[in-house]
């Protein structure tokens, strides 16, 4: 007797069609010879023509130098958050209520993921490349591109890690697919490790990966996907802008910038009233990524020629924005939990240290620090009016020069140029964890003091500009302005070389080419010497430059020339109608 059509059990087929497989769906009652229901219905070909191979990853035939146990994805060496520190929990964090003698909650790293055996199921990052790449691609994210590009809570996204959210949430795995675009843009060294972590399997060039990474995000997006908005929707354009920048693709990273803005002003990341009914940890990401979206505005204010870009903000809304209230809480992102904040109380600076102190030399460029809402606050009106008056310009870039000059006046010690103090360490940090420590925080140190020079040397060219345009060049009062601004740009240039000398390479790589931009950009002012030949300050200047070309060779790893300031698309209508001249 056969059971009832509702009792009958669901039989799956050993071995799914083709349809099915290309459909990516479980393939019902087929077999070879026979046709399954789904394409029955469907009334389509059931076919069993493609190659069949073994399911789950290959068996490793090698020693990965880092272990599965040994990633951590907390921007921390391993060893200073392990599960098994007294008292904590998986993140690593002595709970409230708990004791350094209470036994940990999890022995088990959240990086220690399932799926290595041969009969373990695909991972949806497979598309892009092996799950083990993957995770040394993100082990490399959050050890040397985290502390400059913080677009995630540290423990979050190690539990999200550890329990394969990406499996079933698109937008996770777009994350995940953009931060491995942009350590591959960012830290070329580290390609060479990844192409031979796997025998047998190419990741091509560099090109080639990020080419393929946004193919592959693209096929992640539905018709509706910008109908829902998150915090990560703009977190994966903001990666892949900065991934294609790298490889010299300047008009798909403008492209993919002005995706990234629009999101942002959606998300209203630059206002307060819009935090409401956020969490603390959705709160703390928001911050930071209106502050990284905020240095592409300065960069595009003070530096694109063409104005051809799109801005994040106008000049009227900087007006309104209060950076004090958008400056993220100086804490690790351990000590942020969803419903509250664990106060730290290491004296030592931290990871969002430094990137604070990033976020005042990037708004000292353009506005003196106050709240809008103060009354009698120190806030200049509108710039629109700059435009029309060059005294007036001139007279607040002036006054941004002299705010930006001693804007790291009170920095921590292990955060100035020259770093007497190092960052206390554990007698239990491992030496590897001791240099990964070493290389955050001087690429913090890095990014900090070469922006800040960097940010003072541009405004030195527009003042140099506007002076040439309000002022008669043979005045004694602009013979004495000139003179004052050429021996800032002397100690600056000094200041450079000084500190490119003391900062390791590898502090220096996660920077990436910005990094060397900046560097050109401080060299060329002095070829501008407006001195004679053989005058003292031209000797110097000529010295200078000299020095930072040698620098140069050794920072500039372009594979394309880099062409931001010119223009670098072509008008197919205008073409077409010279043609028809």
């Amino acid at each position: 007797m056969t059971d009832p059509p509702a009792a009958q059990k669901r039989i799956l087929a050993s071995q799914a069609c083709d349809g099915c497989r290309l459909r990516k769906v479980r393939c019902k009652d087929g077999s070879p010879g026979s046709q399954c229901s789904r394409c029955v219905h469907l009334s389509l070909t059931c076919t069993f023509d493609m190659p069949t191979s073994a399911r789950g990853p290959k068996r490793r035939k090698h020693t990965s130098s880092v272990s599965l146990q040994e990633i951590s994805l907390n921007g921390r060496p391993a060893a200073l958050l392990s599960p098994g520190s007294t008292g904590s929990g998986e993140d690593g964090l002595l709970r409230p209520g708990s004791s350094p003698g209470d036994p940990p909650t999890s022995s088990i790293s959240p990086m220690q993921t399932t799926g290595l055996s041969p009969n373990s199921p695909r991972y949806a990052t497979d598309d892009l490349c092996p799950r083990e790449i993957v995770l040394l691609m993100l082990e490399d994210y959050m050890n040397l591109l985290y502390p400059l590009i913080p677009v995630v809570h540290r423990p979050t996204f190690r539990r999200s890690i550890a329990t394969n959210q990406d499996s079933h949430d698109s937008d996770f795995l777009g994350l995940i697919i953009a931060m491995c675009a942009v350590i591959v843009g960012n830290v070329p060294s580290r390609f060479e490790t990844y192409r031979d972590h796997k025998p047998g399997y190419s990741l091509g060039s560099r090109k080639d990966f990020i080419h393929h990474a946004y193919s592959v995000l693209l096929s992640l997006r539905g018709p509706d996907y910008f109908d829902e908005i998150s915090f990560q929707k703009f977190a994966i354009p903001y990666l892949f802008d900065i991934a294609f920048f790298q490889i010299g693709q300047v008009n798909r990273s403008r492209m993919i910038e002005a995706e990234c803005l629009q999101l942002a002003r959606m998300l209203g990341l630059h206002n307060m009233t819009g935090y409401t009914g956020l969490n603390h940890i959705e709160t703390q990401l928001r911050k930071k990524g209106f502050w990284l979206v905020f240095y592409s505005h300065v960069h595009h204010s003070v530096q694109s020629l063409l104005k051809e870009r799109l801005t994040y903000l106008d000049p009227a809304l900087l007006q309104q924005i209060d950076p004090e209230a958008l400056m993220p809480l100086d804490v690790e992102d351990e000590a942020i939990f969803e419903d509250r904040v664990v106060p730290e109380l290491s004296p030592q600076p931290n990871l969002t240290t430094g990137f604070n102190l990033a976020n005042l030399v990037w708004w000292a460029a353009v506005e003196s620090w106050g709240d809008p809402s103060t009354p009698g606050s120190a806030r200049r009106p509108c710039t629109c009016s700059h435009f029309h008056d060059r005294r007036e310009r001139a007279a607040h870039v002036q006054s941004r020069l002299q705010d930006l000059k001693y804007t790291l006046d009170a920095i921590p010690p292990e955060l100035r140029q020259w770093a007497l103090r190092p960052i206390n360490q554990s007698s239990t940090t491992s030496p590897r964890d001791q240099e990964i420590l070493s290389t955050q925080y001087g690429a913090i140190r890095a990014n900090l003091h070469v922006t800040h020079i960097w940010l003072r040397s541009i405004l030195l060219d527009q003042l140099d500009s506007l002076s040439a345009e309000t002022c008669p060049a043979t005045s004694p009062a602009h013979l004495a302005t000139v003179e004052s601004r050429w021996a800032e740009r002397e100690n600056l240039a000094a200041q450079l070389i000084h500190l490119l000398h003391g900062i390791a390479p590898r502090a220096v790589e996660p920077n990436a080419l910005h990094f060397a931009y900046k560097v050109r950009d401080v060299a060329v002012g002095l070829l501008g010497c407006p001195f004679g030949e053989r005058d003292p300050a031209s000797v110097r200047a000529a010295g200078y430059v000299r020095e930072f070309t040698q620098i140069l060779s050794r920072l500039d790893a372009s594979e394309v020339v880099m062409t931001t300031n010119l223009q670098t698309w072509v008008d197919t209508d205008r073409e077409q109608g010279r043609r028809g001249r």
